[in-house]
């Protein structure tokens, strides 16, 4: 199976932020590291960044992002819920009159070759973070998952790329992921 990064158009869409004087650490966003949420979530109410370097803040999307996650919008959970089961928490946030996702993905797999895999290494010698993973070949089930020590990044299976393809999703990024 090929694993495909699942991200955010960088360009051309809104964004989403908190209102002034919230902060991340208040409504526990600081980290989306694979860890269940939903037993402590507080719906959210998110505002669209305001942009001032343009006439507009972008065109609406299906995937946006804020913060550093994505966030999904109904259609686009309608689409997702049943494909992803277990392995995602999808946590409401509002926008405005309208309801929206936090994409949490809670499916995090053992898959890295630490061997094959490049680190950053500083100059006294010491490891950092991996730059780049060389990724062993998940299961054929897995729909959608992070991966321990490259946690930053979502990875979708070829079958859930093609359906978000085939409902004409806008606003994802998907990139097949190439091992080093």
């Amino acid at each position: 199976m090929t694993a495909f990064l699942l991200s955010v158009i960088p360009e051309g869409f809104k964004e989403l932020t908190l209102p002034d004087g919230e902060t991340l650490l208040q409504h526990n966003c600081l980290r989306w590291a694979g860890e269940s949420k939903m037993a402590t979530w507080k719906p959210l109410q998110l505002i669209w960044l305001e942009v001032d370097l343009t006439d507009h803040a972008g065109k609406d999307a299906d995937f946006v992002k804020f913060d550093g996650s994505i966030v999904i919008s109904e259609r686009a959970y309608q689409t997702l819920k049943m494909h992803t089961a277990s392995r995602v928490e999808y946590l409401p946030v509002f926008i405005g009159g309208e309801t929206r996702y936090i994409l949490n993905v809670i499916n995090v797999l053992d898959l890295m070759d630490k061997s094959r895999s490049k680190f950053k290494i500083y100059s006294d010698g010491n490891f950092g973070q991996c730059e780049h993973a060389y990724l062993n070949r998940a299961s054929d089930d897995e729909s959608i998952y992070k991966v321990i020590g490259f946690i930053s990044r979502v990875f979708v299976s070829d079958r859930l790329k093609s359906i978000i393809e085939s409902e004409s999703l806008t606003g994802s990024l998907i990139r097949e992921y190439k091992n080093p």
